[in-house]
């Protein structure tokens, strides 16, 4: 006698998603999240590293200086010139005869100014040299996603660098995201609470608002 049918599946690691709450707000923004190739719809096994992101880049988003000094050469893959190495790496500490004004325009292969490297490196963006320099020509440069340099501070929960760059509030990236949203999926509670006066209003492209990503990433407000 046959034995009865069984249905056996499989359930590979690689076709496993992790996706944190904000992106279960709905099936649209699942599937925009997954096509999207975002860092929230990778595999489980290198969830925190996008696909997209190059070594060196991904340095700069987790503020990894001694990694990011240990892998930068001069003619990289990348496109991190040495303006840009100078200004994370030395940080509150860049010196004047280190800019290079020739370089001040250049973006790396994600489309990241001078501007976002500075602001990780937590350089001084209000020293009078740097702001003439460097933010008043680069402020509202946005990376290939959308990403302002307001944005990598947000993520990284830097205030003196979220107060200097103000003047991208608002601004959104390709998921209709800004800074104070980025702050929320980070949990940088400091970043969102200088924002919240500035980006309150704001919603994303799937329309879901402010206090929806609160509310969705349990984070309360005093």
């Amino acid at each position: 006698m046959l034995s009865p049918m069984r249905t056996i599946s499989f359930t590979s690691p690689q076709s496993h998603f992790y996706l944190p709450p904000i992106a279960r707000l709905s099936n649209n923004f699942v599937k925009r999240k997954l096509v999207d190739g975002s860092p929230y719809a990778q595999p489980c096994k290198s969830a925190q590293i996008n696909q997209s992101d190059t070594e060196l880049i991904l340095y700069l988003n987790t503020q990894n200086i001694q990694l990011f000094k240990l892998h930068f050469t001069q003619n990289n893959e990348q496109n991190v010139n040495q303006l840009m190495r100078d200004l994370f790496v030395e940080g509150p500490f860049f010196k004047k005869d280190l800019f290079n004004p020739g370089l001040v325009h250049k973006v790396d292969i994600s489309g990241k100014t001078a501007l976002f490297y500075a602001t990780a490196g937590e350089a001084d963006l209000n020293n009078p040299f740097l702001n003439v320099k460097l933010v008043q020509r680069l402020k509202r440069k946005q990376d290939h996603k959308g990403q302002t340099a307001l944005m990598l501070a947000a993520q990284l929960g830097l205030e003196k660098q979220i107060n200097a760059l103000i003047d991208e509030a608002g601004m959104k990236d390709r998921m209709g995201q800004t800074a104070i949203m980025h702050a929320i999926m980070h949990r940088k509670i400091n970043a969102v609470q200088i924002l919240m006066k500035h980006e309150q209003q704001f919603v994303d492209a799937e329309g879901t608002t402010v206090q929806e990503y609160l509310d969705m990433y349990k984070i309360k407000l005093k």
